[in-house]
């Protein structure tokens, strides 16, 4: 992803740490820079919508799943907060529905390699992530993840049509 390799060694002992991050729309830029998800100058309106991560869990796949938690007054408040309600709405509701794709935001030792090399997917990388520490998860409304719902990522609906408690 992005040039950097994502060992499972380096995801399985960090992944925890996504619990209790924010859920942001897209990555939350301030005068042009990528910075954290609770830096104080970000556009609380815009980026943060009253969401945040929870239940981190690795599934028998290997995969992470974590659940989202929406405050929809709040969501409601704001422009991106209620796009993101209508696309859950689509999701919910039409088999033609668009994905939701999501992307971490997270800190990393990266170790830089002397030449690129390829993984075993054919993915060309020029350096190895270690030290993991997750930031915030972003739902993409209007970009493509450098993951994407193919290959298992993005936001899938409460397709066993669990009750959700809204606050």
């Amino acid at each position: 992803m992005n040039s950097i390799l994502y060992t499972e060694e380096a995801v399985n002992k960090s992944f925890l740490s996504l619990n209790r991050t924010p859920v942001t729309i897209g990555h939350p830029m301030v005068d042009g820079q990528y910075v954290s998800a609770n830096d104080p100058e970000i556009d609380y309106d815009g980026y943060r919508i009253g969401a945040f991560n929870e239940s981190a869990k690795q599934m028998d796949d290997g995969r992470i799943s974590l659940d989202k938690v929406i405050n929809v007054q709040k969501a409601m408040k704001s422009e991106s907060g209620r796009r993101l309600l209508d696309r859950i709405k689509e999701l919910e509701t039409s088999k033609a529905a668009r994905p939701l794709h999501t992307s971490v935001g997270v800190y990393i030792d990266a170790e830089e390699l002397d030449k690129p090399r390829v993984n075993s997917d054919g993915t060309e990388y020029s350096a190895i992530a270690h030290n993991l520490l997750f930031d915030h998860d972003s739902i993409l409304l209007d970009e493509i993840g450098a993951c994407v719902p193919e290959q298992g990522t993005g936001i899938g609906i409460n397709s066993e049509q669990i009750k959700v408690e809204h606050f």
